[in-house]
């Protein structure tokens, strides 16, 4: 299962350690009798919210139609890994002004020459407090647009790939919320049939994190002919930090049954990150990580899907750089050199932010925002991949990201996570800089086309209550592509 979890924050002082210890009691009270199951597994279900969910009209099984097929996790693989030590490995090295996809981070910093492991293993903002210029990946944006566009692929098999964050937190702490996605529960049914109505081939959701609504998706996949896999899921022994059982990544990766080779069933491996805000897993049973499913298409071959949820808010930009580099490590260690390799989800991080800084509705400045758009370049590099949906703009599209923090429309076709959403905006307005957080990557691009990339609105919901919202507080991100098959 990956690499360890370790902590590496700093030790707590006497009073934190005692508001901890009496929060976690309260926790192991409201946990101890929780759910052990693996849900993709037993596939238990939510009747009454998939009773009240209008699925597609192409989802025509019945509930257990699906039973039957071979669940990605009854092959799971939890062989770790050992991560090498931040400088020993050829990315490491690698000098950032040589790689395309970090070079406009060392022409800012004005420090091409700087090794990306030392900028990796940098816990002080390499921008500082006054930093010289914006880090903008403008020609790099534009480089893979191009190339993408004169790429062609012989005999293409088409796929396509969505990832979506769907905001269901339900944190609880002695039976009290702590922190809730709104109307989390009365989204959920419009939620699940706006995701299968996109019927991608491979769908990635986060922010899965309860019983209820991961088996509910499960079970409307399964029922839409997906294949479904995710991390063991347990209760209260996770949240101890007793090994790595018993946590949630809020992850769930599904796969189109069809596609799936006989010979070659799925396997799945979980990735626990090995740097964590310890007030995440200690509190929520929260880990952040990956999970990775590796299958044999039936005319692609080997195909790795890798799912995963990295750490929030800038102030975290050291946790989540070192969070990207170990996900592209173990990605490459764990597949076969023919493998082609998708890596997909919520990384928390912008390609581009016009400024360091944001003054919140409150008058407090929130800085580090420059620090918080390296980890998406830096993770391109040790995945050995690029990011396609900057691969699938037009070239006339190229640089959407950055031209959409001054064009309203060009960011409502770019941004996924921005005040402009009703949801989003109840919870953090004001409070971060809009910015497309939501990536997927590929690999082996000389037998890829991305054909379309597309940031796509969220479904309205009319509430109980008579107010509109969006069914969730990220937007969904989909592409789709050209592959080439195997000789």
């Amino acid at each position: 299962m990956g690499t360890r979890q370790t902590d590496n924050s700093k030790t707590a002082s006497i009073p934190q350690a005692i508001k901890q210890l009496l929060s976690l009691l309260a926790l192991l009270v409201t946990t101890a009798c929780a759910d052990h199951e693996n849900l993709a597994h037993t596939g238990a279900g939510s009747p009454s919210t998939l009773a009240s969910t209008q699925l597609p009209t192409h989802c025509t099984a019945s509930q257990d139609h699906h039973l039957s097929a071979m669940p990605a996790n009854s092959h799971f693989d939890s062989s770790p890994i050992d991560l090498p030590p931040i400088g020993a490995t050829a990315e490491d090295q690698t000098p950032i002004g040589n790689h395309a996809a970090t070079r406009h981070i060392g022409t800012a910093l004005g420090q091409p020459n700087l090794p990306l492991g030392s900028l990796v293993n940098n816990r002080q903002s390499p921008f500082g407090a006054t930093p010289r210029l914006m880090p903008d990946p403008s020609a790099y944006l534009q480089r893979l647009s191009a190339e993408n566009a004169t790429r062609e692929v012989a005999n293409g098999v088409s796929l396509s790939v969505l990832t979506y964050n769907v905001a269901q937190l339900n944190v609880r702490v002695g039976g009290m919320p702590v922190r809730v996605s709104p109307y989390r529960l009365e989204r959920l049914p419009r939620l699940i049939a706006e995701v299968f109505a996109l019927d991608a081939d491979i769908v990635l959701l986060q922010e899965l994190w309860t019983h209820d609504s991961l088996s509910a998706f499960v079970n409307a996949g399964r029922r839409c002919g997906y294949i479904a896999s995710h991390s063991p899921r347990g209760g209260w022994p996770g949240a101890l930090g007793f090994g790595d059982r018993g946590y949630t990544d809020g992850l769930l990766t599904l796969i189109k049954q069809h596609l799936v080779s006989d010979s070659r069933p799925p396997i799945s491996r979980s990735l626990v990150y090995s740097e964590q805000v310890f007030k995440e897993y200690l509190f929520a049973n929260i880990r952040r990580g990956a999970h990775s499913v590796t299958f044999g298409h039936r005319l692609l071959g080997d195909i790795q899907v890798t799912n995963t949820h990295a750490q929030a808010f800038p102030s975290a930009f050291a946790i989540r750089m070192r969070q990207m580099r170990e996900l592209g490590i173990w990605s490459r260690a764990i597949a076969k050199p023919a493998t082609i390799r998708i890596a997909g989800g919520d990384e928390n991080a912008g390609p581009f932010y016009a400024h360091d800084e944001l003054i919140t509705p409150s008058g407090d400045p929130v800085g580090g925002w420059f620090d918080n758009s390296m980890s998406w370049a830096i993770g391109q590099v040790y995945f050995a991949g690029h990011d396609a949906v900057a691969m699938g703009r037009q070239p006339r599209d190229a640089t959407d990201d950055i031209a959409a923090t001054t064009d309203p429309d060009i960011a409502a076709r770019t941004h996924t996570a921005t005040d402009e959403n009703p949801l989003y905006r109840m919870q953090y307005e004001g409070l971060e800089l809009p910015a497309r957080l939501d990536h997927i990557k590929i690999s082996r691009s000389d037998r890829i086309r991305v054909i379309r990339s597309a940031v796509l609105a969220n479904d309205l919901i009319k509430l109980a209550s008579g107010a509109t919202t969006t069914t969730s507080d990220h937007r969904p991100v989909m592409v789709w592509l050209d592959v080439s098959p195997l000789p």
